[in-house]
């Protein structure tokens, strides 16, 4: 099988070498005008002169013979001279020519006849003061005297009487100070006074009583020689101590046991220092107490707060700033338009909008298969079917973005072919055919 060729081959001047012409046994058919061919029969060389097929090697109107005495010369051109060089004038002999139709002869005598033969060969062309609560009254120590004041007391009723209400009369006795008698039935007295003097000027106490508490329960005696106990308010039997007014507590560390604490303010004010700034702040926070410390600080150094421990947020929760969603548990927020990531996982889906990442940043620095393939090495494939008449030239658009291309062009038996292909531009390129026919184009870049 041959390669066919849909174009004229151009030598540029160069030779021909080597060459040899096609071999038939007999003319073939539909010819055109200057197409050359050997006959295998005849063992001769002919061309078509555009109506018939005419014989190069032998037969009418070639020069068979030249014969003379002296030097015989030609001179090509469309009409060769044959001389014989002869100081004389008269021919030694005789040199018969006859033209292309051997239907002439012409004989040379002393002056020699030039004779013009001419021969047409046709050429081809090759993408954050002490007070106490009894029932509603008030009971204020007053620091400076050292006196009970019963402030707005008209009587002290005692609980537990069956009948009327046993009351707590003052009296004058021996001794220094003064002594309160209960008396043994009940029924009120009024005190005839609003405090209790001269504990200041004593070191122990004369007197006895008994006090009990808002709920009847309890009793503070006095003896001859009183002892400073501290009130057990609210032990084990469950009772609770209830203020109404605020509590300070001046002290280092503050103790709370209990199983659940309460507070009805919704905000904690933490390092409340008179003068608070981000170095007292520094390491304030919350402790929870565990195997190892659970830990919620701010930090200055960082500017930060800081968990020791993960965060974890309850399904369909956020991770947002300044309203805007930022993290969900499969998603980055859409407002998140750049990234400092070093490294990611396996990107299943997604549109690339950037710009194009640089070879050397592990892309291809480019935005298309073609350009990538390019800018790697890597070759890449255009292929278009198309019908051609004869003669005629098509533009094909490979988009490959390069003109180094290779082209092949097949015809419809899968054969490949020769035709005129020109690289017009970095996306196209044009095909001529000079034979009609369904033609693909294979375009490599």
């Amino acid at each position: 099988m041959a390669t066919k060729f849909l174009t004229n081959i151009n030598l540029s001047q160069n030779e021909l070498q080597n060459a040899r012409v096609q071999n038939l046994a007999s003319d073939p058919a539909s010819p055109v005008a200057g197409q050359v061919y050997y006959n295998t029969t005849s063992n001769a060389l002919k061309y078509y002169n555009g109506s018939a097929w005419t014989t190069l090697s032998t037969g009418s109107g070639t020069v068979t013979s030249v014969s003379g005495t002296g030097a015989i010369s030609s001179t090509g051109g469309t009409t060769p001279t044959i001389s014989i060089a002869d100081a004389s004038t008269t021919v030694k002999g005789a040199v018969q020519l006859s033209d292309s139709t051997s239907t002439t002869s012409s004989i040379l005598a002393a002056t020699p006849t030039a004779v013009k033969s001419a021969y047409d060969l046709a050429n081809s062309k090759a993408s954050a003061s002490d007070v106490h609560y009894i029932g509603t009254t008030s009971v204020a120590l007053n620091r400076a005297s050292g006196n009970l004041a019963l402030t707005g007391i008209s009587s002290v009723t005692l609980p537990g009487s069956s009948s009327g209400s046993a009351q707590i009369v003052p009296t004058a006795a021996a001794g220094t100070g003064t002594v309160i008698t209960l008396p043994a039935s009940s029924g009120t007295v009024a005190l005839t006074t609003s405090k209790i003097s001269d504990f200041a000027s004593t070191t122990s106490a004369e007197l006895a009583g008994a006090i009990s508490d808002e709920t009847g329960t309890g009793a503070l005696v006095f003896a001859n020689t009183p002892t400073l106990v501290t009130p057990n308010i609210g032990a084990a039997t469950g009772t609770s101590l209830v203020l109404s007014g605020d509590l300070t507590v001046n002290g280092t560390t503050t103790t709370v046991n209990s199983t659940t604490l309460s507070v009805d303010d919704k905000n904690i004010e933490l390092g409340s220092v008179e003068t608070p700034t981000d170095v007292t702040a520094d390491g304030g926070g919350i402790t929870l107490r565990g195997t190892t410390n659970k830990t919620l600080n701010w930090v200055d150094a960082t500017d930060s707060w800081t968990s020791s421990e993960h965060m974890a947020l309850a399904s369909g929760k956020d991770f947002k700033i300044n309203g805007a969603s930022v993290l969900s548990a499969t998603t980055l927020g859409s407002g998140v338009s750049a990234s400092s990531l070093t490294s990611v996982g396996t990107i299943t889906t997604g549109v690339w909008n950037g710009t194009d990442i640089a070879i050397a940043d592990g892309g291809t620095g480019a935005s298309t298969a073609a350009g990538a393939k390019t800018n790697l090495g890597f070759m890449t494939r255009y292929v278009s079917t198309a019908t051609w008449t004869a003669g005629e030239t098509k533009t094909i658009t490979h988009s490959l973005g390069t003109k180094d291309v290779i082209v092949n062009v097949y015809d419809s038996t899968d054969a490949m072919v020769i035709t005129d292909v020109v690289t017009t531009t970095t996306s196209a390129i044009t095909v001529y055919c000079s034979v009609a026919g369904d033609y693909r184009v294979v375009v490599i870049g």
